[in-house]
């Protein structure tokens, strides 16, 4: 790592050495700065990343540091319309980005701060953000919505569980974009899932082979902070059952649990 630090800094100094009008002197004092980033989510890596038409292969980079208040950022996919350009802010010491997703659909990377940090989440709440689309429940491509329904009374393994009978929640328009705003929502009981069923764009049961489709979430102690994607994969219809009563949904649906994963969690 030393040997890499010494080595760029005397490609920097040889470079505005040379950029420097004939007679003028070089100042010995130049900060460098140093620049990181990360991909968040399933981002491909770019093969190179250019900053102010100068390009790097690996980081982290060192770069002067002039005062400047931003600089231009170019990142270099494998597929070229996967390219991004941006000027970003660049200061004085240490400079860290993360680059995700921002659409599945489009596949448009968006640069910006870590998209969980920073998120306050009450004691007892999660914060969450569900994305995705899949054919087998919106044929149309048109939002889908979950309706939340909580335990009421004690979970006993091999009996029914009862629910509030209406939903005490709902999270609405999950589409292939990635929404803006989290949705809090009350964290699942210790050792049980959290109840959802699945409505279509018209906040009416989603049908699936003439049956309703529910989705159960766990949520970690040690986690409050998720962003869920919705699989494009047909989703298994082979499970019947609730997972919290380990028994058959009484109206025969469809447990679509597995079509759901977690994208990232903080």
């Amino acid at each position: 790592m030393r040997i890499f630090i010494f080595l760029t800094c005397l490609i920097y100094l040889i470079i505005f050495t040379i950029s420097c009008k004939k007679g003028q002197m070089m100042d010995d004092n130049i900060n460098f700065s140093t620049f990181t980033w990360e991909a968040v989510g399933d981002v491909p890596h770019p093969i190179s990343i250019t900053i102010d038409d100068i390009k790097f292969m690996s980081q982290p980079i060192l770069f002067p540091y002039l005062n400047q208040d931003s600089i231009d950022l170019f990142l270099e996919f494998q597929r070229s319309d996967k390219n991004f350009k941006k000027r970003i802010a660049f200061n004085k010491g240490e400079n860290h980005f993360t680059y995700f997703y921002n659409d599945l659909i489009d596949s448009i990377v968006t640069i910006g701060p870590h998209p969980l940090k920073g998120i306050e989440v009450p004691s007892g709440k999660v914060a969450l953000k569900i994305f995705g689309h899949n054919v087998k429940f919106s044929p149309k491509n048109k939002p889908i919505h979950l309706a939340i329904y909580e335990i009421e009374g004690e979970v006993i393994r091999g009996k029914e569980v009862k629910y509030t009978e209406k939903p005490v929640d709902t999270i609405f328009n999950i589409t292939a974009k990635i929404p803006e705003d989290f949705k809090i929502i009350n964290k699942n009981r210790p050792r049980t899932s959290i109840k959802t069923k699945l409505l279509d764009e018209n906040k009416k049961d989603l049908i699936i082979d003439d049956v309703r489709a529910y989705a159960y979430f766990t949520f970690s102690e040690n986690a409050n902070v998720y962003i869920l994607e919705l699989s494009s994969y047909p989703p298994s219809l082979g499970d019947y059952r609730d997972p919290n009563s380990r028994v058959r949904h009484p109206d025969g649906g469809y447990n679509v649990s597995r079509s759901f994963s977690r994208y990232m969690f903080l």
